[in-house]
């Protein structure tokens, strides 16, 4: 359940629709005081992994309301995961620039 709210306040995030985001990151931090301290996603522990899905929404949410500073500041030092054995970044696709925004980073 908990991907499932990131995943669509990161969406209404990009969509623009920033008052459903915002009660999507309340549904995840609610769900998140009743996963067990012992569940897993993949090779990493649930709980380490909430704090990294919640500045990716925190991010996603200060650049839609057009604060940059704090959306890469949300996003800046992210730690890399091991996926299926690869190293991959979570910085990568962090924030969805906008056209012509490019240059502001």
């Amino acid at each position: 359940m908990t991907p499932r709210r990131h995943s669509r306040s990161i969406g209404c995030s990009a969509l623009g629709r920033t008052k459903q985001a915002r009660s999507e990151i309340e549904a995840f931090n609610h769900i998140t005081k009743t996963i067990p301290t012992d569940r897993s996603i993949g090779f990493n522990p649930e709980h380490a992994v909430f704090p990294l899905a919640r500045r990716m929404m925190h991010g996603e949410l200060a650049f839609r309301d057009g604060d940059h500073g704090t959306a890469c500041g949300c996003c800046a030092n992210l730690p890399n995961s091991k996926i299926d054995g690869s190293t991959t970044s979570r910085r990568t696709g962090c924030i969805a620039i906008e056209p012509g925004d490019a240059g502001m980073i």
